[in-house]
């Protein structure tokens, strides 16, 4: 498709979490690929698992737009993408007005504004009837930038039921319904304590059930959006000296940014996908190597039995190779990882400390970093935000530098960042296109 001609965008958002936006975002996303449609999958905010469902569907990487890690980028993000596409779904994060801080930082409705595309607002009414138009109602007048172009009726228990709130919302409500989804059971994503399994996707047959509910021309006609000329990248520079970046890859490391990869590589990187699970040895010649988060305590066995690999990071790590791991990364960079039942296994020991896992969620939230006297990549002083949620903590941890100091909400919390030799390892998801003087010291 080229620049002149039309194409659909839409963001995908509810109320709350939990009203069905990914289910139908993934349906939405099949029923437009289905009818030929190169479609560009999108995540508002910093999850990496729900991308991970919208490339099952897609065939191709969905990229993250954070307005609070990577702000500056977003915009330039988006039309990039959409140039080479004929459609853009975006699914939303939490609910429409909800961000970060009491303002709301980071929604998917200043998404929505900022990127001048209409809404798709999912409504959850299993308990409700009459009360679901007095929601959208409220939704349609909050804000009055925003355009919400339809609503889906999600959860519906009857065709009574159905009657019941289109009547409602017909009588009080501008937006069109564009889809009535029947409760079903078995049309259902599994979740873990980090969020959705990636594990298990929904198949065709589930897809299409709900597709079959919604009214897809009338998304196309009510969704159609002018194409955008790109515009430079503000992420190419080739003035850093080629190097080989190992990246670790595989069932127990995969929590990434996928513009994290396009950012290494427009700035010089050569990107080596290995396995920690599988694979003896780390690949040959490298520079530096890059270990993001994942669920290495669902597989600390194998990794802990994995010796030479074990021995082969450490050993790179002392000798100097410049190493980031965040999350995950930082647990099997760790001494030793405590996983179910107090279980010990053995990790890489690049770091003296232990992590351990408990049954309580130990932190959630952004987080702004600014870079310490002791920090490696990032010049000191200087500012990147970022993401953390996780389940385990360090315990035993003595005479280790820290290159950052973490605030939260403008308040100093802790320093992290945790140094050794020219290791950096961090609980905290970075989206790199916050600051490229991260992705520049790296390389260096």
């Amino acid at each position: 498709m080229n620049d002149n001609e039309k194409k659909t965008a839409f963001l995908i958002a509810a109320p709350s979490s939990g009203c069905g936006k990914t289910t139908i975002a993934l349906s939405l996303m099949n029923a437009l690929s289905k009818r030929g449609l190169n479609v560009q999958p999108f995540k508002a905010g910093p999850d990496y698992l729900d991308t991970i469902h919208h490339q099952k569907v897609c065939g191709g990487p969905s990229y993250n737009l954070d307005l609070i890690m990577a702000k500056k980028a977003v915009k330039e993000t988006y039309q990039r993408l959409l140039k080479e596409a004929d459609a853009a779904v975006i699914e939303g994060v939490m609910g429409l007005f909800d961000g970060y801080g009491s303002e709301g930082k980071g929604s998917s409705a200043e998404l929505a504004i900022l990127l001048d595309i209409p809404v798709i607002l999912v409504l959850d009414v299993s308990k409700s009837s009459k009360s679901a138009a007095a929601m959208l109602y409220g939704f349609e007048n909050f804000d009055k930038r925003l355009k919400i172009a339809g609503v889906i009726l999600n959860f519906l228990g009857s065709i009574r039921h159905e009657h019941l709130v289109a009547e409602a919302v017909k009588k009080h409500c501008k937006t069109e319904i564009i889809g009535s989804v029947y409760r079903d059971e078995n049309i259902k994503i599994s979740e873990r304590y980090l969020g959705l399994s990636s594990r298990k996707s929904l198949d065709k047959k589930q897809l299409e059930k709900v597709e079959s509910q919604i009214d897809i021309d009338k998304i196309l006609s009510l969704c159609e959006i002018k194409s955008y000329t790109e515009k430079p990248s503000a992420i190419k520079n080739k003035n850093v000296l080629s190097k080989k970046i190992a990246v670790a890859f595989d069932e127990a490391f995969y929590f990434y940014y996928r513009e994290n990869f396009d950012i290494l590589e427009n700035m010089g990187a050569r990107l080596v996908f290995f396995s920690p699970l599988k694979e003896k040895s780390l690949p040959e010649k490298i520079d530096g190597l890059y270990i993001g988060g994942g669920y290495p305590e669902l597989f600390a066995k194998e990794l802990s039995e994995n010796k030479n690999m074990l021995r082969e990071i450490s050993g790179a790590s002392k000798d100097g190779l410049p190493v980031y791991a965040e999350c995950g990364g930082l647990m099997y960079l760790s001494s030793e990882l405590l996983a179910a039942e107090n279980k010990s296994f053995q990790m890489c020991g690049v770091f003296s400390f232990v992590t351990k896992m408990r049954a309580k969620r130990q932190a959630l939230g952004y987080r702004k970093i600014i870079a310490g006297k002791n920090s490696i990549f990032l010049p000191t002083g200087q500012e990147i935000w970022g993401h953390e949620f996780r389940y385990s903590e360090i315990e035993k941890i003595k005479d280790v530098k820290c290159a950052y100091n973490v605030y939260k909400d403008d308040e100093l919390i802790n320093d992290e960042g945790y140094i050794m030799n020219n290791t950096l390892a961090s609980y905290i998801h970075l989206h790199f296109a916050g600051n490229l003087e991260f992705v520049k010291g790296f390389l260096k």
